[in-house]
């Protein structure tokens, strides 16, 4: 059970002319919320009547909920008891009119409403708990056939669930939350609005961003083509708070910069990279971060082309016999993959149609098309690296 008595109420409501006019009532009693009950037919949460009594109903300025699949379910108020106002448990739009007028099934209370204008209705979900447990929180949709998806498992976490929605939110009240909120409102908005949330962390000032917070912005940096800026975020981040995904973000942003310029392996930034991963790769291993590992021998998938392994083993012994490792298995994987049947260097070189090349990494970026002659900067000295396979077109 997850009550509110420690929670900042700071900036949840938004008392408008609206909101007293149809959500705020007065301030509750003990006997009106054991009548309300008992007109229900249920016993209401201790984290619901802790909200009634800060604030008895009323319209969200933290009105976006973010469920499981990063949908924003967008919530216009919570209702309340005084059954003098329209949105309230027992008011004229109270439980009663959702169940019997739009024919919402019966499983609880209705709670809030969203921006749908009735479309879809939050609800205290009461089948699995019974009339005296501890409701869960689930949104039902009208126009899905009365779907219902559960968004908390009790009411305490569906209200600390809230934010204000990233295309709302001011700078002021983004830098007012905590660290750990940034955190959380960013992961699990962030998506909603790239250009946003690049714009909110900047705003703050590189220099006033925690290690955490320098971490996402260089990793969203990365993910919108922007290395270059990636890497002066990211190398303002302390010695301190340098580990194995730091390594990788850092390493992504100068492969990143050598493949879009097909720079050659002595270049700077591709020893930069290597350098990078090499130390990831070793720092992986001891945080026990596979999936780390693994990204980072991606890099160096990205920047194949570019690559002079024989010089590259020289230089980096340990790093070229663990990517050798991981390309092997990649290969055995690749093997239980039906395709029709192994094209031949020669026959590509021989060819003058277009061919789809699908190269070891088995990505949807790592897939290229070309046109004419199939050209042997592309394949190098080691041709039994690459598998062709998949769409291809032979000349009769």
């Amino acid at each position: 059970m997850s009550n509110l008595k420690d929670f900042n109420w700071t900036g949840f409501w938004n008392d408008c002319d609206y909101a007293f006019e149809s959500y705020i009532g007065k301030a509750i009693t003990d006997e009106d919320i054991k009548a309300t009950e008992v007109e229900l037919g249920y016993k209401l949460p201790s984290a619901y009547i802790e909200l009634l009594k800060n604030h008895s109903g009323g319209v969200l300025n933290r009105n976006c909920f973010i469920n499981d699949n990063g949908e924003c379910v967008y919530v216009t108020g919570i209702y309340g008891i005084d059954r003098g106002k329209k949105n309230s448990l027992c008011g004229e739009f109270g439980n009663e009119f959702w169940i019997s007028k739009w024919k919402y099934p019966s499983i609880g209370v209705v709670v809030a409403d969203t921006i749908s204008g009735g479309h879809d209705m939050i609800f205290l979900d009461y089948r699995e708990c019974g009339p005296i447990g501890e409701p869960k929180v689930v949104r039902i949709d009208q126009e899905g056939d009365y779907a219902i998806t559960v968004l908390a498992d009790n009411f305490g976490d569906f209200i600390k669930g809230l934010y204000i929605s990233i295309e709302e939110i001011t700078d002021e009240e983004f830098q007012a939350l905590s660290d750990e909120e940034k955190v959380k409102f960013l992961k699990e908005q962030e998506d909603l609005d790239i250009d946003r949330t690049m714009e909110l962390l900047t705003n703050i000032g590189i220099e006033n961003l925690s290690p955490i917070l320098l971490g996402i912005l260089g990793r969203i940096y990365n993910n919108n083509d922007k290395p270059e800026e990636a890497i002066k975020v990211l190398n303002s981040i302390g010695e301190e708070y340098r580990d194995a995904v730091w390594h990788y973000r850092c390493a992504y942003s100068y492969g990143a910069i050598v493949y879009s310029n097909h720079e050659a392996y002595t270049s700077d930034n591709m020893q930069q990279m290597l350098a990078l991963v090499d130390n990831g790769v070793q720092l992986a291993a001891k945080e026990n971060r596979n999936d780390i590992r693994k990204y980072c021998f991606e890099i160096m998938d990205m920047c194949y082309m570019q690559m002079d392994f024989e010089q590259c083993e020289a230089e980096y012994p340990e790093l070229c016999k663990a990517y050798s490792q991981y390309v092997a298995e990649k290969k055995r994987n690749k093997r239980s993959i039906p395709h029709h049947r192994t094209i031949t260097v020669e026959e590509i070189q021989a060819t003058d149609d277009m061919w789809t090349i699908e190269f070891l990494d088995e990505k949807d970026d790592a897939v290229y098309e070309y046109d004419g002659i199939f050209e042997d900067v592309f394949v190098h000295e080691n041709p039994q690296l690459f598998v062709f396979d998949g769409t291809y077109t032979i000349p009769e």
